[in-house]
């Protein structure tokens, strides 16, 4: 403690979308198991690797800090679990000894304790970067499911959709504020980056979704060899349907999104184009400009024997003041 290996202010937060996860556990008994089925249910294909080890009895401290150590030198996971289901006192103390706890301090990755029941506390425990009650627990916190990684994509989608609403109406504002050229000019600009944006992160979405969901494919058969010895085969088969089902259903539900945000952009597109001054001369309306090719917006602003230029919706016509009327 002296030491500050219990301080709050060295505990580092877990990633928050982990794509590959190490444990330090027994490959014998429930708590893999669970772990595994927990993982495989919240986001099917995720990377996992696990560390055989003793979890109690001589040797059982040395053995666990080897796998802590492993995985710390690797930099493969993301986040790393260390497991063991509930005993006695003697049954846990491996956790308590000083060597689990120092390689827990010097993880090169944040690492959750997840030893016994809810009630059960070691050394561990305190050192380790989360605790968690049960060793299922353990994999429900470690990792998002993929209704919420959708949620979160949803999420990014509004967004977008409200910042590019937002500068469609500045820009609208000021078309009204500028000259007939300039306006013209800056709003097909803005018009052609908006369009632009929209097409880079439709792409952008499409890639990252396919990248994700086809490197989980990969790491499922890898998982598949590791624990044969557990008999897994089954469930890995049904994790291939379901990944090949949320493959598909993912890519069409962002296809669907992204066109409804396409739909919503068309027609204010089109409002834009209606709000144009050139629109307005096109309805008969003309902009007079004076000697110095300023609007005139006033009779005061002229006088007679001054030279005008009007601006029609096709061509231009020259005149002179005859007559000045407020």
């Amino acid at each position: 403690a002296s030491e500050g290996l219990f301080d709050a202010t060295r505990k580092r937060a877990l990633p928050k979308y982990p794509t590959r996860i190490g444990i330090v556990s027994s490959p014998a008994g429930a708590v893999i198991q669970d772990i595994v089925q927990i993982l495989s249910r919240r986001f099917p294909g995720i990377h996992i690797r696990l560390y055989p080890t003793l979890v109690q009895g001589e040797g059982a401290a040395a053995a666990i800090s080897r796998g802590i150590g492993y995985f710390s030198r690797s930099g493969w996971p993301q986040v790393v679990i260390v497991a063991r289901g509930g005993g006695s006192l003697e049954d846990l103390w491996a956790f308590n000894e000083e060597s689990v706890a120092r390689a827990i301090a010097a993880c090169s990755v944040p690492v959750i304790s997840a030893i016994g029941h809810e009630t059960d506390f070691t050394i561990a425990d305190f050192v380790a970067d989360l605790r968690a009650p049960t060793p299922s627990a353990a994999a429900g916190i470690v990792i998002c499911t993929r209704q919420e990684l959708l949620d979160g994509i949803a999420a990014c989608v509004r967004k977008m959709e409200q910042a590019l609403r937002y500068r469609l109406a500045a820009a609208g504002r000021r078309l009204h504020e500028q000259g007939v050229d300039r306006a013209t000019t800056v709003l097909h600009r803005r018009i052609g980056r908006f369009s632009q944006r929209v097409d880079e992160l439709e792409y952008a979405l499409r890639d990252r979704l396919r990248n994700a969901l086809l490197g989980r494919g990969a790491a499922l058969s890898g998982l598949e060899q590791r624990l044969r010895r557990m008999d897994l085969r089954l469930r890995f088969g049904a994790a291939h349907r379901r990944l090949a089902f949320a493959h598909a259903e993912a890519i069409q539900a962002m296809r669907f999104r992204l066109t409804a945000a396409r739909g919503r952009f068309e027609p204010l597109d089109a409002q834009l184009v209606q709000l144009s001054p050139l629109r307005v001369l096109d309805r008969g309306y003309a902009i007079v400009l004076d000697e110095r090719g300023e609007i005139l917006k006033d009779a005061a602003q002229t006088s007679p024997g001054a030279q005008l230029e009007i601006r029609l919706s096709r061509g231009r016509v020259g005149a002179r003041v005859t007559e000045q009327k407020s």
